[in-house]
């Protein structure tokens, strides 16, 4: 380590920058004495070593945590990719300090609490959770990518915490074998919830976890385990990296590829004006919402070249290149809005759907994803209902969820 840069400082002023973030939704976190003793006491750069921007991640060259301008940048509130050993961007990254800190406040970790994270990456936050929870062997890490899983290992041996545990497994199926979990953490997203989750919390536990819809959006969720289930009891709009797939299931979360003939249809199809207020974040909440209460919504690329999986073209997709879509099975008949244009062909139910939940969502204030409150239960399962606004049901392959809107 490169000890020109004085990173104790660098330390001091991304604390400051952590304690004064602000969400895109939803109030800031209180960051109390312990979290901040804790964020002071595992400096990032310990658990950094090769990386690169996020804006870089296609290029050839990486940045290595012995450059002085590297420990700035490891220093500054941006998320950072992992690189692997033969200098490949992996899937994988360390979050945005600032916002991963915001969100280990409303874990609310208490001493004695025995602390999961899936996605641990080098261990960094981990190594926070542990701290919180006082005891290095209450913590345990999942991690899939084997690099990463012997980094955090090795790196939580050399911050004093080796008694915590580092598991080389897929964070889809169930981890852990033994006991359960007072709080638990995901830095990865996913469109199915874990079904192991049921056992894995104990009741009166709390999940973070950020949850991807059909489409575009995404949202962390701040669940509590109840006798029946999963309540939130906040959420948060968010972008992570995803988990690697591994397991079997329909994912319908993402940018799905077009082919000929559906921009054929589309092309030829009937057209009209359709403008979706807020510019992108209005966009982002239009597609949120659709994604919540239409099971045929999804969103697919309306050009032949790579559908930019950069965030060069936004971290939410490139506007011009994505239609949100209502389509029939087979794509013969739909509805795709691109660009302030709605078209349409074959069945005039898809249109129509689409207008009206476009309507739906301006006549309930044109809310954000993050507004609604999740209830998660097993498949068959009831959740009790005790909003009086609408709510919509989705079944998500073993679990069943209802997106409740307060009115």
């Amino acid at each position: 380590m490169n000890m020109s840069v004085d990173y104790s400082t660098l330390n001091l002023e991304l604390l400051d920058t952590v304690v004064r973030y602000t969400p895109v939704y939803g109030p800031p976190s209180q960051i109390n004495d312990g979290i901040r003793q804790t964020f002071l006491k595992y400096p990032r750069h310990k658990f950094i070593h090769r990386f690169r921007l996020v804006s870089e991640m296609w290029e050839t060259s990486f940045r290595s945590s012995s450059d002085a301008e590297a420990l700035e940048l490891i220093y500054s509130n941006q998320p950072l990719m992992y690189v692997g050993e033969k200098g490949e961007s992996l899937q994988a990254s360390s979050s945005e300090p600032a916002f991963i800190v915001h969100l280990l406040s409303l874990l609310d970790i208490r001493a004695g609490d025995r602390v999961l994270e899936i996605g641990c990456g080098t261990g960094w936050l981990l190594a926070m959770m542990a701290e919180l929870s006082g005891i290095a062997a209450n913590a345990t890490g999942v991690e899939i990518i084997p690099s990463l899983a012997a980094k955090a290992r090795s790196n939580l041996q050399d911050v004093g915490l080796g008694q915590a545990t580092i598991l080389l497994a897929d964070g889809n199926t169930c981890p852990v074998r033994e006991g359960q979990f007072d709080r638990i953490m995901y830095t990865a997203s996913t469109y199915r919830f874990p079904q192991y989750l049921f056992d894995l919390c104990k009741i009166g536990g709390r999940v973070i976890i950020p949850l991807r819809n059909k489409g575009l959006a995404e949202e962390v969720q701040i669940l509590v385990r109840t006798e029946w289930g999963f309540e939130s009891i906040d959420a948060r709009i968010c972008k992570f990296v995803q988990m690697i797939q591994t397991s079997s299931g329909n994912d319908l979360s993402g940018i799905k590829h077009g082919n000929d003939a559906l921009l054929d249809k589309i092309q030829h199809g009937h057209q009209q004006i359709l403008d979706i207020p807020g510019g992108p974040p209005g966009v982002l909440a239009f597609s949120s919402f659709m994604s919540k209460t239409q099971s045929d919504y999804l969103v697919v690329g309306l050009s032949n070249h790579k559908i930019a999986p950069s965030f060069k073209a936004g971290v939410f997709g490139d506007p011009s290149a994505i239609g949100q879509c209502l389509l029939s099975a087979d794509w013969s008949s739909g509805a795709v809005w691109n660009g302030g244009n709605l078209r349409s062909f074959g069945d005039e139910r898809y249109k129509q759907n689409m207008l009206k939940g476009f309507t739906d969502w301006v006549n309930y204030g044109e809310p954000v994803g993050a507004q609604f409150k999740l209830m998660v239960t097993q498949s068959g399962a009831q959740a009790p209902i005790n909003s009086t606004g609408p709510f919509w049901t989705e079944k998500r392959g073993d679990t069943s969820f209802t997106w409740a809107l307060p009115v």
